[in-house]
């Protein structure tokens, strides 16, 4: 009798448990529906209810960019795409929340951890003012048309061997992959320019193991961001094979050896050469360290991944695009061959010129942007094309 009564108990409880959640999310997707301070943004219900939409379709699929094309389109420049989230498109997302802010307004503080956990000593990271300005004055030299000449011949040489193996291919008629040769020849010259040695791509005519890592890694922390954001999933991650977790762990030893045998070297090594570690090594005017070697070491593997496969990206997308329009293929042809004799003469400088290149490029990173996603940004109560936003609301 008395086993009977608690297990008459027990399911009660579990029946009363249940009740209670599936009343409380009846009622948050009413209060996000009717009282949530963004009701008035428009956007699709569904994903005014609940963030599993945007989260799945963002993290695990991978097709919101061309989502929030289509909702832009059909909603308007500011569209509400999860209870707590607005897409804002670039045309007044650049000046109302990207871009400075004069007059004493605080900026949009950054998403935490857009690149990898632990991203805010970076300077895509940076959440503060203080972290994202000292590294920035060191930085932008590093990218001045100054600094980009003085690296030319070390670009230039990547390209000349690129040049190579592909006629050495076409001399056989060869089939080959253009996409790889591609981030063959980016990973190498940004390794070189990050880390004063590349990842030997062009010469192996092969992927380095911490490249293919890098892939490996983008499309698992995509897997993870959707874990990261339900706190019960994202116990999952307790659960990853132990292969996994050691491969990440050695990629990561990987990355911080090879940044840590650059910075040994100082900041003008092998003859005074120039490269992007030199300007993160620079004292400031106090004569200390404006970045920190932890610091140099997080934004390393963030100059590689940015400067890397998101040039490739673009440059297959341009490639593809000019095959598809004879016209455009035949007219770049056009406008190369008859400002150039031989190719000893094309340089950075006198490539400035080609003003129909310029366009096709401008128009290739339009419609096939490597980096179809940006940080997000988090609002202090603002408002936004005439939509108030409250604080905490990722943008």
């Amino acid at each position: 009798m008395l086993h009977s009564f608690g297990e008459g108990i027990r399911i009660q409880i579990i029946y009363l448990s249940a009740a209670s959640l599936l009343i409380y999310r009846i009622a948050l997707i009413f209060y996000r529906l009717w009282f949530h301070p963004l009701r008035k943004v428009p956007g699709p219900w569904l994903n005014a209810a609940s963030s599993l939409p945007f989260r799945y379709q963002h993290h695990i699929q991978a097709t919101w960019t061309r989502q929030t094309r289509d909702m832009h389109m059909r909603y308007g420049s500011v569209v509400r795409i999860a209870p707590d989230v607005l897409a804002v498109e670039g045309s007044v997302a650049w000046p109302q929340i990207y871009h400075h802010r004069s007059g004493g307004n605080p900026e949009f503080l950054k998403g935490k951890n857009f690149f990898f956990p632990g991203d805010k000593i970076t300077i895509i990271g940076g959440n503060t003012t203080e972290v994202h300005r000292r590294q920035r004055r060191h930085l932008a030299h590093a990218f001045s048309e100054a600094a980009i000449y003085k690296q030319e011949p070390i670009i230039k040489s990547y390209i000349d061997l690129f040049i190579s193996r592909l006629r050495e291919r076409a001399v056989v008629g060869e089939t080959f992959n253009l996409v790889h040769w591609l981030n063959f020849t980016t990973f190498d010259i940004i390794g070189d320019l990050a880390f004063a040695n590349s990842f030997g791509s062009l010469e192996s005519s092969n992927y380095h193991p911490w490249v293919l890592a890098i892939f490996e890694n983008v499309k698992a922390a995509s897997y993870q961001g959707f874990l990261r954001a339900y706190p019960i999933l994202s116990l999952l991650n307790y659960f990853r094979p132990a292969k996994s977790l050691q491969k990440e762990l050695q990629n990561r030893e990987y990355a911080a050896a090879k940044a840590q045998a650059r910075i040994s070297q100082g900041a003008e090594p092998q003859g005074g050469r120039r490269d992007f570690m030199t300007y993160m090594l620079r004292e400031n005017r106090h004569g200390e360290k404006g970045i920190s070697d932890v610091e140099i070491m997080a934004n390393s593997g963030v100059l590689v991944g940015a400067g890397s496969e998101t040039t490739a990206t673009a440059l297959s997308g341009f490639f593809f695009y000019a095959a598809q329009n004879p016209a455009i293929l035949d007219s770049l042809k056009e406008e190369v061959r008859s400002a150039f004799s031989d190719e000893s003469e094309i340089s950075m400088r006198s490539t400035e010129k080609l003003v129909y290149l310029k366009a096709c490029i401008e128009e290739t990173l339009r419609v096939y942007p490597p980096a179809p996603e940006i940080p997000a940004r988090i609002s202090l109560s603002d408002y936004i094309n005439r939509h108030y936003i409250p604080a905490g609301v990722n943008n």
